[in-house]
């Protein structure tokens, strides 16, 4: 049996190295260690997780859970431009001077607020509160388009039908109504 040192220096079949490739497969595998080639490395890893974010963010970002409530009298849905229908929860007080347009947060659904929205009535608000696509019992499928587009169709509704002092915000850290 030949050693290493015994194999010819233009057999390409044994000796990688010297084949079409500058610096053989290892080469141009691997590459020369060097700062180009580490920058290169983290630009092309940094594009292919942007890629994949762009792609499954939705699915990644939105993730509701099987609904914690059913239709009844403060529960109903409204129809959406799209056909779809999304629920809203209505929770009036008669002596309200403000309604509160609530928008719940990511992995929650309107049985899981109804306890806080009820809080907000009884401190003298009237309540108003929607489920996003996907959410609750409201059809379609979730994403932040969606989420946006069902805010401002719950606002509309909203204003439509009982706003009677104008639109305010209340800062929820400050408790300061603007």
């Amino acid at each position: 049996m030949k050693g290493m040192s015994e194999i010819p220096a233009g057999d390409k079949r044994t000796n990688p190295g010297n084949g079409s490739v500058p610096g053989g497969w290892r080469r141009w595998v691997v590459g020369e260690l060097s700062l180009r080639r580490i920058m290169i490395s983290l630009i092309e890893i940094y594009v292919v997780v942007l890629v994949f974010a762009w792609l499954f963010s939705d699915r990644l970002i939105f993730q509701p859970h099987p609904s914690s409530y059913r239709e009844d009298s403060d529960v109903s849905r409204i129809s959406l431009p799209n056909g779809d229908k999304i629920g809203i929860l209505s929770l009036t007080n008669p002596a309200a001077a403000f309604t509160v347009l609530y928008c719940h947060g990511n992995a929650e659904d309107l049985g899981d607020i109804q306890p806080i929205m009820q809080e907000y009535r009884d401190h003298g608000f009237s309540v108003y509160a929607l489920d996003y696509r996907g959410y609750g019992i409201s059809d379609g499928k979730a994403g932040c388009d969606a989420a946006c587009e069902d805010g401002e169709a719950a606002l509309a509704h909203l204003v439509a039908r009982d706003v009677r002092s104008g639109p305010h915000c209340l800062d929820h850290e400050t408790q300061k109504l603007s």
